[in-house]
């Protein structure tokens, strides 16, 4: 019983919404049952782990329906009515959350009621509420499409006909909730791909594409901003789209809600990234002052957490700077702020990396050892720091067993994307390149600088050319 669908729910619920919840029980308006009320009495004292072994299902029958001779059949017929219940209830709580899906349900009660004073107040008073707030997003506009797709029938049904301005309204609001959909979700396949691999192509983006150009929507921040990010996800070698990018989010974060601004900041986040693996070195800099931004203004917190790639990217960013104590305290003091699941893995991968900046590579090795490949990146991230690692310490077999193994691992997985694949190659190319001239080789590491250069995708390039360098050195 303790696996329980029923129980599994009970589980989520915070002590307010637990006490709430008995109260909503009591009530005669949901249901008549009393047997529902003793039986949720029953299982109070068990709130909030419900992982007593008092749950289990014989237990719960002997000591809650011990006069039952069906007693299994009764207890599932209660833990399913119970759980209806408890479905009800959390449609209720989040219905209370929600002001504007209430008052579509309000105008939808009083239409079908067919009383006009009424709908049109909460119309109108509704409307001028919403007209005044400064968040118009996607789901504002989708309000607004419903609340005048509301209006438009409510008046058909008055015969009132005179007015298409109603109509016109629809119109708009729905090519710009569209429009700005469309965009979104163009943008989250193009980025992507650039992780996993995938070929599907979304359609009717031409026509988009000509809207846009028409300069119509150009006021319209929902829709702007993501033209302004397909823009760098389209075109990475125009630097002008990133500048655009931060500037407009800058200039314009009163138009979107917490969650849009934080999802926006990815793209602009990921665009440094990928410059900074193309060998454009100014966005190390770039990238640091973004992040700093982005923590200043407590952007990354949401909803109380930091996403573990956000503290592994300012780790490495600011690591890469050669601010050392900055990274220091930013791992010690946002450890405690990423999920708990994910805690202990970023936390691990993130001080490894300390370590090996910092030259302490006996640490690093033994930290690496415990990092757990839930995701590619953490193998892929994993392999190639310890390969640097074997680089730095001489471990040649080490590091030659480790990259013939992770260049296999690369070839074999479909669900990587082909960027990632292709980058995580060419560093494994160098690296064994570099390893062998360390080992005597003839080949020269000038050669072998300039071949890099003519790379276009690489990760690590800037500890690439710095190790060639040294190279170079010491062979004057």
């Amino acid at each position: 019983m303790q696996s329980s669908k029923l129980l599994q729910v009970l589980k989520t619920l915070n002590k307010r919404e637990f006490r709430q919840f008995g109260v909503w029980i009591e009530g005669d308006i949901f249901h008549n049952n009393p047997a529902l009320r003793q039986f949720f009495q029953f299982l109070v004292p068990f709130y909030p782990s419900f992982d007593s072994s008092a749950l289990e299902r014989d237990q719960v029958i002997k000591r809650f329906l011990p006069k039952e001779k069906n007693g299994v059949q009764k207890l599932r017929y209660l833990m399913s009515d119970l759980n209806q219940l408890l479905e009800s209830f959390l449609v209720w709580t989040e219905l209370k959350k929600n002001e504007r899906v209430q008052n579509q349900l309000l105008l939808q009660s009083y239409k079908e009621r067919q009383l006009p004073k009424h709908f049109n107040n909460v119309y109108e008073k509704h409307k001028k509420k919403e007209a005044k707030n400064a968040v118009k997003d996607m789901d504002w506009h989708r309000h607004q499409l419903d609340l005048e797709i509301l209006f438009t029938e409510f008046q058909f049904t008055q015969l009132n006909h005179g007015n298409h301005d109603c109509l016109t309204r629809i119109m708009d609001h729905l090519d710009i909730f569209y429009i700005a959909n469309k965009l979104k979700y163009a943008c989250e396949i193009t980025n992507y791909k650039n992780i996993l691999a995938t070929d599907y192509e979304p359609m009717l983006m031409g026509a988009i594409d000509e809207c846009l150009a028409l300069d119509k929507f150009k006021d319209i921040p929902v829709i702007y901003v993501y033209f302004l990010v397909l823009e760098t996800l389209r075109d990475n070698t125009n630097e002008a789209h990133y500048h655009a990018l931060v500037e407009y989010l800058r200039e314009n974060k009163h138009a979107f809600d917490e969650n849009d601004i934080y999802e926006l900041y990815i793209y602009a986040r990921n665009y440094c990234t990928k410059q900074i693996n193309l060998g454009n070195e100014i966005f190390q800099k770039e990238s640091l002052l973004l992040y700093k931004y982005l923590i200043e203004k407590d952007i990354l917190i949401k909803e109380g957490y930091i996403w573990q790639w956000d503290y592994l990217n300012v780790t490495m960013i600011s690591l890469r700077a050669g601010d050392f104590d900055y990274t220091s305290e930013f791992i010690r003091k946002y450890k405690e702020k990423i999920r708990p699941a994910q805690r202990q893995n970023a936390y691990t991968y993130c001080l490894a990396q300390f370590y090996f900046h910092t030259q302490k590579f006996e640490k690093c090795m033994d930290l690496l050892r415990d990092v757990e490949f839930s995701d590619p990146y953490y193998y892929m991230a994993t392999k190639s720091l310890l390969a640097k690692t074997f680089f730095e310490t001489e471990e040649i077999i080490s590091l030659f067993s480790l990259t013939d193994a992770f260049s296999i691992y690369l070839r074999r997985n479909k669900k990587i994307s082909k960027y990632q694949i292709q980058n995580h190659l060419h560093f494994v190319k160098f690296i064994k390149k570099m390893t062998r001239i360390k080992m005597g080789s003839r080949m020269r590491p000038e050669k072998v600088k300039k071949e890099l250069t003519e790379i276009s995708n690489i990760v690590d390039r800037t500890w690439l050319n710095e190790k060639l360098d040294e190279l170079i050195l010491a062979d004057k």
